[in-house]
């Protein structure tokens, strides 16, 4: 490949149209995505704000309250001074998801599982129960983000730039002309497609930085570089698949129009059917459990925890009469708030298995894609992009497992309190556990995106080998 080869193909990119209108569209689209994560991600910190001012606010009161109440010990007792009360009913503390630097570049399943929890001192179950209502036409549609632009559009401004370097050449008939210098045909070629590629990867590097801006992520977490380094690195892979299937359609001497008709065929095999029959197997062979079959265990369970609650109490007063209330009014009350915990226990035990058929369905989902994930570069892609983000399934389900800790440690706050018959203090309120949400361990991240980048690697090589191999055969005549 010779320096004047290199030059000229450069003088012939800057004065190209084409590249600059590819430039403005991918800048627009791109932009906008952006926008659009930012607002996602602003709307979920506000409605975390929100719920955080209330929760303070509500125990705020119930502190001022009581600190009254103990300046007076001889007034009234206040009723959030009973820990039933407080932990089954009042208070509520809300725990959230850190979302990492780079969410906002990839929605992934964030639009399916929650990002907070409301806990309270009832059952587990009911914590995890809770769901925002969502529009399921625009939940099955997907959101518009970086990470769709990626996948989904920026293949086809590669394939535009692509599809015909070779062959619309022959067709013009500078082809020959070309090639009446000292050059091959694989030289000359990769001078031509040199710039193309390093066209697109900047301009892929100068809108993601443009992007980390709009999203106001934090230039000085070590966290934003690394996350954006990987997610760089992973678009350039997919980037350079095309280029190189391009290539390689190319190199089998068609005409453009046929390279056309190829590479827009493999472009919707690849990117939407491939990507919509590996759901749908994942569906078909491990169907979630019918939510109707789970309402109904649930009324049956609640109904027959009803039944037996009193048994139920009066069993758990005679093995433990330590924590029979001296007073009738207040055994009363006690009684109340043990029989909802009962019936709560009762309730969630029930139904476990079911929720736990659940979780292994959901699992093995998503191994299985993580499997078939290697029949498109699309789904790689994706799968790389969201873990990078934050987004994906593994994310939550750590997410959901430091909930279910921190809600044992709630309850257990509370719960203590009830069977010793103990009186709140505004002290308590002050020591309320607190949730603390801890990033989820790298190992598990590393391995996901290096199992998908890997994958994109591997296919680049072979299609990189197929067409060297096909170009070494090219006819520039006939």
């Amino acid at each position: 490949m010779s320096q004047h080869s290199l030059a000229n193909e450069w003088f012939l990119v800057r004065r190209s149209r084409l590249l600059l209108g590819v430039f403005a569209i991918l800048a627009i689209i791109m932009t906008f995505a952006a926008v659009n994560g930012t607002n996602r991600l602003t709307a979920h910190q506000s409605t975390i704000t929100d719920a955080n001012g209330r929760e303070a606010t509500t125990l705020s009161a119930i502190a001022a309250s009581l600190e009254k109440f103990e300046q007076s010990p001889g007034s009234d007792v206040p009723a959030v001074a009973d820990p039933g009360a407080v932990g089954l009913s009042i208070a509520a503390h809300y725990a959230a998801l850190d979302f990492s630097p780079l969410a906002p570049f990839a929605v992934g399943q964030s639009d399916i599982y929650p990002s907070y929890y409301r806990v309270t001192a009832t059952s587990l179950l009911t914590t995890l129960g809770e769901f925002d209502i969502q529009n399921p036409v625009l939940m099955q549609i997907g959101a518009f983000d970086i990470a769709f632009v990626v996948i989904y559009l920026v293949p086809i401004f590669v394939l535009v730039l692509s599809y015909n370097i070779l062959s619309g050449e022959k067709e013009r008939d500078t082809l020959r002309l070309a090639l009446a210098q000292p050059i091959t045909v694989t030289s000359w070629l990769r001078a031509k497609i040199i710039w193309r590629v390093l066209f697109i990867f900047s301009a892929l590097a100068i809108m993601g930085f443009a992007a980390l801006l709009i999203v106001n992520a934090d230039f000085n977490a070590t966290l934003t570089w690394v996350q954006f380094s990987a997610w760089l690195v992973v678009i350039a892979l997919y980037a350079a698949f095309w280029f190189l299937l391009a290539l390689l359609v190319n190199s089998y001497n068609k005409s453009s129009a046929t390279n056309g008709i190829i590479l827009a065929a493999a472009w919707l095999i690849l990117v939407v059917l491939l990507p919509a029959m590996v759901s749908l197997t994942a569906n078909s062979l491990y169907p979630a459990p019918s939510r109707v079959m789970l309402a109904a265990e649930l009324r049956e369970a609640s109904a027959e925890a009803d039944a037996k609650a009193a048994e139920a109490l009066e069993d758990f007063y005679f093995d433990h009469p330590e924590f029979a209330a001296p007073g009738e009014a207040s055994q009363q009350d006690n009684n109340f708030f043990l029989q909802t915990l009962s019936k709560d226990a009762s309730i969630e035990k029930a139904i476990a298995p079911l929720l736990q058929d659940f979780e292994d369905q959901a699992e093995a989902q998503q191994n299985s894609v993580r499997q078939l994930q290697y029949l498109s570069p699309a789904i790689m892609t994706q799968q790389a992009l969201n873990t990078i983000s934050g987004t994906d399934y593994l994310q939550f389900q750590d997410f959901q497992n430091q909930v279910s800790l921190f809600h044992d440690a709630w309850s257990d706050f509370f719960i203590s309190r009830i069977m010793e018959e103990k009186t709140l203090t505004s002290a308590d309120i002050r020591s309320l556990p607190q949730f603390q949400y801890q990033e989820m361990a790298a190992g598990p991240v590393i391995r996901t995106v290096l199992t998908s980048a890997l994958g994109l690697i591997v296919i680049n090589i072979l299609l990189a080998f197929l067409a060297g191999r096909q170009l070494r055969r090219y006819k520039v005549v006939g």
